[in-house]
């Protein structure tokens, strides 16, 4: 299937859907490592990778964020567009805009509203990826129960066949939960997967810190206002991963763990001392951090990263140009598949 320069491709969610559950994870990881080594390639001039900081618009009922990047032979224009309902009922709906570069027409829009966590889920297992500790991965925690938890348990442990037992942690027992644990279950025959209630700093009689000690691998999914779990709770050689926090007021970790790392690996370093509130109660500097593309275009600051703590960590705000390259990834698929609906001499 092929769409003319009059026309345009429109994906629904559950096109976008059927796509996903086909695609092979390494090709998803191949994608976004593709981005974030073009963003953190010191050759290449402002145009060939452009991230303006995102737009807002409001109105009473809901406000919307336009981002819009830009990256060279790994996708091209795009521009995803979020709404947040004040009411907040019914997710968050999201489309991206895809761009011929040749034309300047649009050529396709796609339902972005599974999109984002899949991406920030590949960026994450890409970090697992480089940084795969001294041991297989086999005990993984996930803090969170919603669409990014899913994402990164689904991603991960499908790149991560050595991991045994996976843990869901919630604030609270929630039938959200419940169903994420059962998916999760039926998905992964070979994993033990469970539920857990943890309100650190409250305490909690019922909860088994020995979980988090146990964890080879913690991913934190949450927009928490309090770190989720206490800096002695961590093992040595443990991989944290921390994508759900993205403003100042947020710190899903402790300024102890922020330290205990030492040198942070981020999607953006600019991007993460800008928005994550745990970098910045940790007073971080900026060389502090190594970018996760200057570790896939020099895999020997592996090392480096590792000896300069006792425990890895991968702090991710998600940047712009992930989106084009999985919009442009499910874009081709489509076309591929014969998915979609093409809207003729649209213009």
């Amino acid at each position: 299937m092929s769409v003319d320069d009059h026309s345009i491709l429109v994906l629904s969610g559950c096109e976008v859907d059927q796509i996903l559950d086909r695609m092979d994870p390494d090709v998803l990881l191949a994608s976004q490592q593709d981005v974030f080594s073009a963003f953190s390639d010191s050759s290449n001039d402002e145009r060939t990778i452009q991230t303006p900081h995102r737009n807002t618009l409001t109105s009473p009922e809901s406000f919307a964020l336009f981002m819009p990047s830009r990256v060279a032979n790994a996708g091209g224009m795009a521009c995803k567009i979020v709404s947040i309902p004040s009411s907040g009922i019914g997710g968050l709906p999201a489309s991206t805009v895809v761009l011929n570069e040749k034309t300047g027409k649009v050529q396709a829009i796609v339902n972005a509203r599974k999109l984002t966590s899949v991406r920030n889920a590949a960026g994450s297992a890409l970090f697992v990826k480089n940084f795969p500790g001294p041991r297989p991965l086999q005990n993984l925690i996930i803090y969170g129960s919603g669409a990014q938890a899913r994402s990164h348990a689904t991603v991960i442990i499908k790149v991560n066949p050595s991991i045994i037992d996976c843990t869901i942690i919630g604030r609270r027992e929630s039938d959200r939960l419940t169903t994420l644990v059962t998916d999760l279950a039926n998905s992964f025959p070979h994993v033990k997967v469970r539920s857990a209630v943890s309100v650190y700093p409250d305490p909690n009689p019922d909860f088994d810190i020995d979980i988090v000690r146990k964890a080879d691998l913690i991913v934190c999914n949450t927009p928490s206002l309090q770190p989720l779990f206490h800096v002695s709770h961590v093992a040595p050689q443990t991989r944290i991963v921390s994508i759900g926090s993205y403003k100042p007021t947020m710190h899903e970790l402790d300024q102890e763990t922020i330290q205990r790392a030492g040198l942070i690996v981020c999607d953006s370093g600019d991007a993460c001392l800008r928005e994550a509130g745990e970098l910045q109660l940790a007073k971080t500097k900026r060389d502090q951090i190594v970018e996760i593309g200057e570790v896939v275009n020099n895999p020997t600051l592996v090392k480096k990263i590792e000896a300069s703590g006792d425990i890895v960590l991968y702090k991710s705000v998600g940047i712009g140009i992930q989106d084009v390259a999985i919009a442009h990834l499910v874009f081709q698929r489509a076309l591929d598949a014969h998915l979609g609906t093409i809207v003729k001499d649209y213009d």
